[in-house]
């Protein structure tokens, strides 16, 4: 027995659009595909720009948009990441080593030109929960050897880790492979 299947990321689609969507198509004003020279002719960006701006009340300028998160972060100088991949709450999910080195890959890609810089934070709030001691710990080996333009922050709590709860304490580790960037971490951090 056959079936037919429809392949959603093939952009593949067997049947006839809804009727709600050809009413739609029969009404749409065509005007609405040339929107973005007027936009730019009014010293915007674009519409979502605009939109995004209104929303969060902020100026226009400040919206970067990109293709994709790659794209954006190729447009970056300074780059900050947060890696929520140690038994993360509500799921409970662990992030690989595998996972974690892919994580760190893309920062490391997007920081080739040295006068880009990254900062990653590692939150490790809930590792002693999320296995074998050493095990778990595996993925602190990924931050090893980074270049000196990015910084791996691992932050965690001390209500979780020692069961200190309401103490309201937290620790951050900075780890770089420049002696220079750790003296900068410790000094801002005083």
């Amino acid at each position: 027995m056959e079936k037919n299947l429809n392949f959603l990321d093939r952009n593949e689609f067997n049947y006839s659009p809804s009727k709600e969507v050809v009413e739609a198509l029969k009404n749409f004003d065509i005007n609405k595909l040339c929107f973005y020279t007027r936009i730019y002719d009014e010293g915007k960006k674009s519409i979502l720009s605009v939109f995004l701006s209104e929303l969060y009340d902020i100026d226009e300028t400040q919206v970067l948009l990109g293709y994709g998160g790659e794209d954006i972060l190729k447009q970056q100088y300074n780059i900050f990441i947060i890696l929520n991949g140690i038994a993360n709450n509500p799921t409970g999910y662990c992030m690989s080593v595998a996972e974690w080195q892919s994580a760190v890959d893309v920062p490391k890609e997007a920081t080739k030109d040295e006068t880009k810089n990254a900062i990653l934070i590692a939150d490790v709030a809930y590792l002693d929960y999320s296995g074998e001691k050493e095990e778990c710990r595996e993925f602190f080996k990924v931050f090893g050897g980074l270049p000196k333009n990015i910084l791996d922050v691992c932050a965690y709590t001390l209500s979780k880790v020692f069961t200190m709860y309401c103490q309201r304490m937290g620790a951050m580790i900075g780890i770089s492979s420049d002696k220079d960037v750790i003296k900068e971490y410790v000094d801002i951090n005083q």
